[in-house]
């Protein structure tokens, strides 16, 4: 029941986040990952409803390929780089940082580290990871080394209501206006 709380809480304020993207004309675009691999749902656009439609369906649970997603966030955001040079991005990577999924047969975490690092390195982009894991004495804090990596602000979806997520999600966009780049698994 707290998992389900927490993802609410965490849709809620990125259904915030897209309508203040779409008032701002940003333009938004959305990478799940889970299964085997990572998927564009929405492609560069500055229409969010489809997002909506998206992130409302979005299951959770299973298995995490957490590298491949944070490649393929990534990608996707190098691309409009080419076409729109000017552009600074966001990344909000929404995940506990549990991966247990390898993106090129080595060790998942590891995989996920190197990826994140190496976004990190690249000044055009800012990132915020919304950290899912449900506070216990056994958390591992796998997304707090994800963002650390990233050089990404670390936020604890259980510590925060869906209005302070929204905070957050305003001041990095405003940082990184106008392509945001949402990621969840």
């Amino acid at each position: 029941m707290g998992a389900s709380r927490r993802m609410t809480e965490t849709k809620g304020a990125i259904l915030s986040f897209l309508l203040d993207a779409y008032q701002k004309r940003d333009r938004i675009a959305f990478v799940a990952f889970r299964g085997d691999g990572a998927e564009v749902l929405l492609p560069p656009t500055g229409s969010p409803e489809r997002a909506y439609r998206l992130l409302e369906d979005l299951p959770t649970g299973g298995k995490t390929p957490l590298a491949h997603g944070l490649f393929t966030g990534y990608h996707l955001i190098e691309t409009e780089l080419r076409r729109h040079p000017s552009t600074i991005a966001l990344m909000v990577v929404i995940s506990d940082g549990r991966t247990n999924v390898p993106f090129r047969n080595g060790r998942p975490l590891a995989e996920a580290l190197d990826m994140a690092a190496r976004i990190g390195r690249d000044d055009r982009l800012k990132s915020i990871v919304v950290d899912t894991e449900p506070e216990h004495v056994n958390a591992l804090g796998l997304a707090g080394k994800v963002a650390e990596a990233l050089h990404a602000r670390h936020v604890k979806v259980a510590d925060l209501r869906a209005d302070q997520l929204r905070q957050i999600f305003r001041s990095g966009r405003d940082a990184a206006a106008p392509f945001s780049q949402a990621l969840a698994g």
